[in-house]
């Protein structure tokens, strides 16, 4: 059987002159670990390839050349067009190919997703599993076993309605038995030439070394569980080292809900790369919680070759705090914060506004206690997202918000300001994003002091494409854009 896994984003090549959302680009990490589960479950009987469309097109001839059994589709709620569309092609080449769709979209918003014939099944959740067992069904021509398998999504129809089926979600145990991802299906030079999640040009990995989050933030879909499982410091300091001998990858982006979230077994993983000697470099651009965090921690990060740690702030008020359920420690994500900004150390921190009942003061302050951390390398302001199936859109619904214009939000970015709350108008927002740019964004002090850090590590030329990246446009001098001198 031939499987083809295609990751359902924006094409880089496309967008790049429009000023595209997405402006980083790295490899497909979740259908890269589904490939390498088939390969291993069925003893490499399939013929299983990525198609990756942030870097590659779909058409008659792609499908010609892979001829599939089975398209495995993988996207996010806003690129569930993308998701649908690349379903209509497949079955316009083939109605006989089965199409089945997985990833956050169909996690968060499967009911709307399996309306759509095209796709004949969805998996919520994890997917290395649901999706073998979905394969051996189809190789038995047992069909009717596909809607017993733990995290499917199916249509069934009853009376001439139309139901969407879920059955429980699948998560595997034990992390450590998963093999690593399939580097050897994708094109790991032509990421090379994009720039990546370290937002400059490198050959990079992703590393996932846990699943699920036990917190509950409102606007976060639950997708692998509250219950956190993790890889061993062992299993992940060995695919860093098969990934740096037998690829010469000595760029590794970590990508975790909370990568810290047990201390002891980050601070082996960092002491393991220590002592192994390997000159690598680190990206935490998410998942690296400040209030969980200790000096020690941020030592050892930055002597194993952290280059860059991301914080999640979101809001500075302990209201809203106590709203969204993030329940940040905003005291002790101060101090963790200052400390690591005094390393070198690209450090971020993420904030957000918009949430239910926030008041436009409480908007405000957030941004003038961003305004204070004026070492900060990256600082971005987000207006929250109120994604299908997540408990901060339970809530604006029941608020009144209108669901169309919630839903109309999906498709922009999340610098963009799109519709209004019930406490905050679209005229207020946008007066927050301007103070946030003038204030925050442009402060010149923070500049002049991201600009020493960005120094340490980037080259001129890779400095105009940090810069392009955070702003989603082409800089080709970064000190006259800044006006930094």
């Amino acid at each position: 059987m031939n499987i083809l896994l295609i990751r359902c984003l924006f094409n880089y090549y496309e967008n790049i002159d429009n000023h595209a959302i997405v402006h980083e680009v790295s490899p497909p990490i979740g259908v890269m670990y589904i490939a390498s589960y088939l390969k291993k479950h069925f003893n490499n009987s399939l013929n299983v390839e990525i198609l990756d469309l942030t870097i590659e097109n779909l058409d008659e001839s792609v499908l010609s050349r892979f001829n599939p059994d089975i398209c495995g589709l993988s996207g996010f709620s806003t690129t569930s067009s993308i998701v649908l569309d690349t379903a209509r092609k497949i079955k316009e080449f083939d109605s006989k190919i089965i199409v089945v769709a997985g990833g956050p979209y169909i996690s968060a918003d499967s009911e709307h997703a399996l309306l759509d014939e095209n796709i004949d099944y969805g998996i919520v959740g994890e997917g290395e599993e649901s999706l073998a067992l979905i394969i051996e069904a189809i190789r038995r021509k047992e069909l009717s076993d596909i809607k017993n398998v733990g995290g499917v999504a199916y249509r069934r129809y009853d009376n001439g309605n139309v139901n969407v089926v879920k059955n429980p979600m699948k998560r595997i145990g034990n992390l450590d038995e998963l093999p690593f991802p399939a580097y050897d299906l994708i094109k790991l030079d032509k990421y090379a030439e994009i720039p990546g999640r370290p937002k400059v040009k490198r050959k990079e990995a992703v590393l996932v070394s846990s699943r699920g989050c036990p917190y509950k933030c409102i606007y976060c879909h639950n997708i692998m569980g509250q219950e956190t499982r993790m890889r061993s410091a062992k299993n992940l300091f060995d695919e860093v080292c098969l990934l740096y001998e037998e690829y010469g990858i000595k760029d590794f982006t970590i990508l975790d809900d909370i990568f810290n979230i047990k201390h002891d077994r980050a601070l082996e993983f960092y002491n393991m790369i220590i002592r192994s000697n390997m000159k690598i470099k680190i990206y935490h651009q998410t998942g690296f919680r400040a209030d969980i965090s200790s000096e020690e921690l941020i030592d050892a990060a930055y002597e194993a070759g952290v280059v860059m740690l991301n914080f999640a702030l979101e809001s500075a008020v302990p209201r809203i705090q106590k709203l969204i359920k993030k329940n940040v420690n905003i005291e002790k994500l101060d101090r963790i914060v200052r400390y690591t900004c005094e390393k070198n150390i690209i450090v971020g921190v993420f904030a957000m506004a918009g949430f239910p009942s926030e008041t436009y003061d409480e908007a405000l302050s957030t941004i003038r206690y961003l305004q204070q951390l004026d070492k900060l390398t990256i600082v971005h302001l987000f207006f929250a997202k109120y994604y299908q199936g997540t408990e901060m859109h339970r809530l604006g619904v029941k608020m009144g918000f209108c669901i169309e214009d919630l839903e109309e939000q999906y498709e922009h970015c999340y610098a963009a300001t799109t519709t209004s709350t019930s406490t905050i108008s679209s005229e207020q927002f946008q007066v927050l994003k301007g103070i946030f740019i003038k204030d925050v964004l442009f402060n010149k002090a923070r500049l002049m002091h991201a600009e020493k850090v960005l120094q340490f590590h980037y080259r001129e030329a890779e400095i105009d494409e940090f810069y392009s990246t955070i702003f989603s446009k082409k800089i080709t001098n970064h000190r006259k854009y800044l006006n930094i001198g």
